[in-house]
């Protein structure tokens, strides 16, 4: 009997003892499962905020020192004013070395890949290593992507800041200036108002279907009445050459009991001004108020033939039709797309 109660006790002190390791094992398994799931939120946190601070400091500075180049800088800044980038500073950007850059960015921990594109999706710059193209030690990585807007040259332009961690060190090349400088330039209005400048607006142009739009009223104070878009200063080089102007402008109308006579087309002329009005031809009128029709004019360069008309260009944009001064015409979207050499 006594070899018997021995076995038992001896079973049952075993099976507790085994009890208590897998609850051990559990409990170190699940606590080292916790505090990795935690390390990797802190990581991830530290790696937004890291991404954040980097996008902020080169798109809202202009580094340091003043007047910066791709050997004399301390702190990266690539704009000339608030989110307007330099065409200069981007070309030392992408001609620095990639530990120097991460050096003078701030970067440690991390990596990083920067590009520059338009909003046709072309890349206009790469800088840093990709993630996906300079994976060398390990398949698997860790990363934030932030997306930025900003200007470059007078085009609109989408910066993306990638900052990304395999625990591999590396020495990446130089970066690439896919375009060195943006040949395409956009523009939207400024400002507008109307001919007697009551009301004016300022962007509320920029995104063709947003219902967004500037409304004008034919008071009959005029003739004719008009809308004048101004697009100012898209920054073009001096040097650059002028190939093409195209100019877009969508609009609906609501001329009540007006009519635009075939012999008045001043009445719904578009002009635009090289120290003169120039006139650039007649816009169809909307069938209905309900309907947006686009106007759109390949080539103004027989107005704007220089850069620097094309750095301050002014459209009007004539609405007059007679026998109703309470016709009204919507302007929602306008654009300039200046091309050079």
């Amino acid at each position: 009997m006594k070899n018997k109660k021995a076995q038992i006790i001896a079973t049952d002190l075993f099976l507790a003892v085994m009890v208590y390791i897998v609850i051990i094992i559990v409990v170190i398994y699940v606590y080292s499962s916790y505090m990795h799931r935690l390390d990797n939120e802190v990581r991830y946190r530290d790696m937004i905020s890291k991404a954040f601070e980097v996008s902020d400091n080169i798109l809202k500075h202009i580094g340091s020192p003043t007047g910066w180049n791709s050997t004399s800088v301390k702190v990266i800044g690539l704009a000339e004013s608030d989110r307007v980038l330099s065409t200069q500073k981007l070309t030392y950007f992408a001609n620095m070395s990639y530990n120097y850059s991460k050096h003078v960015l701030g970067i440690s921990t991390y990596e990083y890949f920067i590009q520059v594109r338009d909003f046709y999706n072309r890349n206009l710059l790469e800088a840093g290593a990709s993630p996906i193209e300079d994976s060398r030690c390990n398949s698997t990585f860790e990363a934030v992507t932030l997306r930025r807007f900003a200007l470059w040259e007078g085009q609109r332009v989408i910066v993306y800041i990638t900052l990304w961690d395999d625990n591999c060190h590396r020495s990446s090349g130089q970066g690439r200036l896919i375009f060195g400088e943006p040949k395409t330039y956009r523009a939207y209005p400024a400002e507008a108002f109307e001919e007697d400048n009551s009301p004016s607006w300022s962007n509320q142009m920029w995104l063709e279907g947003d219902y967004q739009y500037v409304a004008s009223v034919d008071e009959g104070m005029m003739m004719p009445d008009y809308v004048h878009l101004h697009f100012q200063n898209m920054m073009i080089s001096s040097t650059a050459s002028i190939q093409n102007i195209s100019l877009k402008i969508v609009h609906r109308e609501d001329p009540k009991g007006g009519t635009f006579p075939i012999s008045q087309s001043y009445r719904r002329m578009i002009k635009c001004w090289n120290g003169a009005w120039i006139d650039l031809g007649t816009y169809e009128i909307s069938s209905s108020p309900d309907d947006w029709v686009t106007y759109y004019n390949a080539d103004i360069i027989n107005c704007i033939s220089s850069v620097e008309l094309a750095n301050d260009i002014h459209i009007i944009i004539n609405y007059d039709p007679t026998l109703d001064a309470d016709a009204t015409q919507d302007i929602d979207f306008a654009e300039v797309v200046v091309k050079t050499a």
